[in-house]
């Protein structure tokens, strides 16, 4: 495969992520921007696609990675799959984040009436 494309990578370890992909050439491929992907299934049976950074405390975007741990290596992807990891990078996770802030906002307020003599019935979720 060319390099410069959007790619689809199965791990070893059965990970899955989405990146763009800088280089195939010699034992490694050359990562950028990679984003792990997780299948989540409610109990009604829907399913539904997550994401997040594949390596979170990394300072670099570019990651090289053995191609010995690869199972497959896939560049046709839609390209609404590309659009939304294109957004996902964009956003930055920002908007689950401003979500996870503000139930947090609302847990610590609870817990703080609570501390100061407000309801004694009241749970905290």
């Amino acid at each position: 495969m060319p390099a410069g494309f959007y790619g689809l990578v199965k791990l070893i370890n059965g990970e899955e992520l989405i990146s763009k992909v800088i280089s195939t050439e010699g034992e490694t491929i050359v990562l950028e921007d990679p984003v792990i992907l997780y299948r989540s299934i409610a109990p009604n049976g829907m399913t539904w696609i997550q994401c997040s950074h594949w390596l979170l405390f990394n300072k670099a975007n570019v990651v090289e990675v053995n191609k010995s741990m690869l199972i497959t290596l896939v560049g046709d992807l839609h390209d609404n799959v590309i659009n939304n990891y294109e957004n996902f990078l964009k956003e930055g996770g920002t908007e689950m984040d401003e979500r996870h802030r503000e139930a947090e906002a609302k847990m610590q307020s609870k817990a703080s009436e609570l501390i100061r003599g407000g309801e004694a019935n009241t749970t905290i979720h």
